[in-house]
């Protein structure tokens, strides 16, 4: 008898240790999906199109060069980020 109430009090002092790690993993997932909404709408308002980093009223090539290409491939990377956080946060 004595075994079992052991077993049942570790069970539940694990349960308790699990649901706390859960717990704090929503919160990363939420801090993170926080970070890079923020991002995401900085690097969108950047990307505005015809007056870019480079541009000017006369050029007409559309290649982007630089920062531009960069903040234009980071736009990229927060998206999915953002993404696989909000697809995250369900299951959580």
């Amino acid at each position: 008898m004595a075994i079992l109430k052991i077993r049942l009090l570790r069970v539940a002092r694990n349960d308790t240790y699990i649901s706390d790690i859960i717990l704090d993993m929503q919160q990363v997932v939420q801090v993170v999906q926080s970070i890079s909404a923020l991002l995401l709408i900085v690097f969108v308002l950047l990307q505005v199109r015809g007056t870019g980093f480079s541009r000017s009223s006369n050029s007409s090539s559309f290649t982007r060069r630089g920062v531009e290409k960069l903040v234009f491939k980071l736009t990229f990377v927060v998206t999915a980020l953002f993404l696989l956080m909000s697809a995250i946060s369900l299951f959580l």
